[in-house]
């Protein structure tokens, strides 16, 4: 039997067609550009969830469907033992390189990841070129800067913006770091590190200081670039209302908790973006429901597929089609300073017992705009909530009773679709309410 008619036969049963599809796209694309063995398998290996009886075959199925690209990569990949030989003779002299390579690899792997990166924009200056980034040279300098966190246990400090807090030694108005610029130290250390881009993005935290950059930043990655992202940190303006004077930092905000809250991969939705696609639809909120058709008609089905949708389309997928992904880890600190409140406040100082404005007597079933787009999360347990102020880190009583409620409501519910606080069903509609409406009806 063909090695693709026995995926074909695996899930076809099951309706599984996204399984199938997207298994035809990495084929079609290795058809048009090679990649190492390693990368491929491990694009297949996920796909499958590791099943060896679907993994089996598959190197031989690449040899005999596709010689020459399988000839291509062999041959690159000669090509790169040799220059890892030679630049592994040519270093001599470092007792580094000389340790074993499988101690060199945890060493990259510790140097690599586990930072948190400070995200800001580049300040603005004469145009030219950006220096070499992941091997590259861009043909404009970025419009983006990093700088490593120098805080000690980087990933345990909380959000606040550098300058501040446990953040009071990080600064962006020095030079920016060249990140990550150990793959640029010799030859060996390049060849050794063939995978660091997307290590950067998924093994380190990205911290923001202002929303607007972050929500630039973000949604002008590469899909496959943000989908590797597994913690962000988020500075918050007090309250963060929508108002003249939020609006563009509160509509920040909520693009950034919609497609972050959303816990499936995005190909297993049927919602990958395609080429050309406007990445405003990524901003989109995702919503579930039960289509009036399966009430009456379908039943039988009712526990077995789902409408999912975003804005005023849907389309039907089914349960088992739905891959989790790894669960985001989100930090935020809201400002607290009296210079972050709204224009007209009079306050002189911020009483941590008072909370004259009410912001944590939040009824968490009707919270206010800024916290219902937080309770996006759901069945979630990797939320950090601290406050801040010029002096440092700082709470209140309230505040803390607020995250403990907090905690509460967005660890359940934990089956399915419920995931997302967007699931509409029977009574509730058909799935074309607004982006407000759909907010807290889940049951």
């Amino acid at each position: 039997m063909d090695y693709r008619e026995k995926i074909v036969n695996h899930f076809e049963p099951t309706d599984n067609w996204v399984v199938i599809d997207h298994f035809f796209e990495i084929t079609q694309e290795y058809e048009k550009q090679p990649k190492p063995f390693r990368e491929i398998n491990s694009q297949v290996s996920k796909l499958f969830n590791n099943d060896a009886t679907l993994l089996d075959g598959f190197g031989e199925f690449l040899e005999n469907t596709y010689p020459k690209q399988y000839a291509q990569v062999i041959a690159s990949q000669r090509a790169l033992n040799e220059a890892h030989r030679i630049a592994c003779e040519t270093q001599t002299e470092s007792t580094l390189l000389k340790l074993p390579r499988e101690l060199r690899d945890k060493i990259w792997q510790e140097a690599s990841s586990a930072n948190v990166i400070h995200v800001s924009e580049r300040p603005a200056g004469p145009a030219g070129r950006s220096k070499t980034w992941f091997g590259r040279r861009p043909k404009k300098a970025s419009k983006y800067q990093f700088h490593t966190c120098r805080t000690p246990n980087a990933v345990q400090t909380s959000a606040c913006p550098p300058g501040i807090g446990d953040h009071a030694d990080c600064r962006t108005d020095r030079p920016a770091d060249d990140v990550p610029s150990i793959r640029l130290v010799c030859k060996q250390i390049y060849l050794e590190l063939q995978n660091d881009e997307i290590t950067f993005y998924s093994q380190n935290a990205f911290q923001f200081a202002d929303l607007e950059v972050a929500e630039d930043f973000l949604f002008g990655l590469s899909e496959r670039r943000r989908e590797s992202i597994t913690q962000i940190r988020l500075a918050l303006p007090y309250r963060l209302k929508e108002y003249d004077g939020q609006l563009r930092k509160y509509k920040a905000w909520n693009f950034i908790m919609n497609y972050f809250s959303n816990p499936w991969d995005r190909r297993s939705l049927h919602m990958y973006p395609r080429k050309k696609e406007s990445k405003d639809l990524l901003k989109l909120p995702i919503y579930f429901y039960y289509s009036g058709c399966y009430y009456e008609n379908n039943k039988h089905r009712l526990h077995k597929r789902w409408q999912v949708g975003r804005g005023n389309t849907s389309w039907d997928i089914g349960c088992n089609e739905m891959r989790l992904k790894e669960e985001l880890k989100l930090d935020i600190a809201m400002d607290m300073t009296p210079e972050a409140d709204q224009p007209d406040t009079d306050r002189d100082e911020w009483d941590e017992d008072e909370d004259e404005d009410g912001i944590w007597d939040q009824n968490l079933e009707h919270p206010d705009g800024w916290l219902r787009a937080l309770l996006q999360f759901q069945d979630y347990h990797g939320l950090t909530f601290k406050l801040y102020n010029k002096d440092g880190l700082t709470s209140s009583s309230k505040f803390e009773i607020l995250c403990s409620e907090l905690e509460r409501k967005m660890a359940g519910p934990t089956i399915g679709p419920r995931k997302s606080v967007y699931f509409l069903g029977g009574e509730r509609g058909q799935g074309n309410s607004t982006y407000v409406h759909c907010v807290g009806s889940a049951s």
